[in-house]
């Protein structure tokens, strides 16, 4: 920044400065940040998270899929104000799998499927037969 000094008896002065304007906390009540639960369907889930316009959301997880119970950090930056920073809690239930025949679906890396009456689990293999009657 630059400043001239003139006075009509006396030669101009130019002084430079730096200008910082540092950021300040913020103090206001719209920072929104809730905890969620859902019943596990194989996607993505995070805690809710309301914000004005301007702010930048970061998570300490993201892609959560499997079921549990988290512990979710958010901060919340902005070029005019300090980070603030949230926690909120993201659980994702156990829910019972299918039972129809040719459906294939996935859980943390493990396959189910059940297809024409054999039963996979994760490699392991079960025929189930129906009982003759003689």
């Amino acid at each position: 920044m630059k400043a001239v000094f003139s006075h009509e008896c006396y030669n101009d002065i130019e002084k430079f400065a730096v200008l910082t304007v540092n950021k300040v906390d913020y103090t206001g009540n719209d920072l929104i940040v809730n905890d969620v639960s859902v019943e596990y369907d194989g996607l993505e889930h995070q805690v809710e998270v309301n914000v004005p316009s301007g702010w930048v959301i970061s998570f300490s997880e993201d892609g959560i899929i499997e079921a549990g119970t988290y512990e979710i950090t958010v901060t919340l930056s902005h070029n005019n104000y300090l980070d603030v920073v949230k926690t909120a809690t993201l659980t994702i239930t156990k829910t019972v799998p299918p039972q129809q025949l040719g459906n294939i679906f996935g859980c943390g890396g493990s396959v189910f499927a059940s297809i024409f009456g054999v039963l996979a689990l994760a490699g392991a293999a079960v025929v189930l037969r129906k009982k003759r009657k003689d």
